[in-house]
């Protein structure tokens, strides 16, 4: 049975509202990313192509590493996969706001599957509300917005750093990921 599919708008704000601190903070991630990109050579059409197609930051660095370091493309997707396995858990943990909607609907709340959006799902459930498959979509594009504003700025920025290691930018991406690590 195929859940109403109708959009609710106070859903979609709701969740828009409740993502922008943790998409405000996840911002600096997407900068440091564009600007590591680009000076790595990638194009800002190439740089902003991988944060919409990939949509995640630790695997964006992992893939971008393995990309400079001249280890190709597959090994590049295959260490991105082998990170984002946890994603396995985050969408299972979904399940209620995914379950009986069209298969477009699916698609779109599992690319829209973030650490991030974990905490949004969980932030619903303890203030009682019913974490619905649109307050997720509300989350997950005011995230996915501003991770390709903070990609594209920081790409454009790039511009005036010739040397990131001289701002210690190179070293604050490897300390902020092994910071993230369990």
């Amino acid at each position: 049975m195929i859940k109403n599919t109708k959009l609710n708008i106070s859903d979609v704000c709701l969740g828009a509202r409740d993502m922008l601190p943790m998409a405000l903070a996840a911002a600096k991630y997407g900068a440091a990313f564009g600007l590591l990109a680009s000076q790595s050579g990638f194009s800002l059409a190439q740089s902003v192509g991988m944060s919409a197609l990939v949509f995640g930051g630790t695997a964006q660095l992992i893939a971008l590493d393995q990309l400079t370091a001249g280890a190709g493309v597959a090994a590049a997707v295959l260490a991105g996969i082998a990170l984002n396995m946890r994603l396995l858990l985050i969408t299972a943990s979904m399940r209620n706001a995914l379950d009986s909607r069209p298969w477009w609907q699916i698609t779109v709340g599992v690319y829209f599957a973030t650490d991030a959006s974990v905490a949004l799902m969980q932030t619903a459930k303890n203030r009682g509300r019913i974490a619905t498959y649109w307050y997720l979509f509300g989350g997950g594009t005011t995230m996915f917005c501003v991770w390709i504003a903070a990609t594209t700025a920081g790409a454009l920025l790039s511009q005036g750093f010739q040397d990131p290691a001289k701002l210690g930018l190179d070293f604050a991406i490897v300390a902020a990921f092994v910071a993230l690590l369990p």
